[in-house]
């Protein structure tokens, strides 16, 4: 496994499997990003205050502990497959 850090000017490659947005790095480009990765299939992890639209995992703070939500259509779009142990201790998962 390789850790590559996407430059502003950059675009996730096709030999990307996830792809990390963190809220200190998003500088808007969250949803482009997203949308980029759309249809492949690439886990999309997030830790913004909301769940974007086309994240899979989204990372929050809630009373204190580190949760996620899991978007289903998410993860069907790109073509994943997430399984029950992960989505039963997911905070939420959404179905949008």
């Amino acid at each position: 496994m390789r850790v590559h850090r996407i430059a502003l000017d950059e675009s996730p490659n096709d030999c990307c499997q996830i792809l990390f947005i963190g809220a200190d790095n998003a500088h808007g480009r969250a949803a482009q990003l997203l949308e980029e990765t759309r249809g492949r299939p690439v886990l999309t992890v997030t830790d913004l205050d909301e769940q974007p639209q086309g994240s899979v995992i989204n990372f929050l703070v809630a009373d204190n502990h580190v949760r996620f939500d899991i978007s289903r259509p998410a993860a069907e779009r790109n073509g994943l497959k997430l399984r029950a142990q992960l989505l039963a201790v997911a905070r939420q998962a959404t179905g949008r």
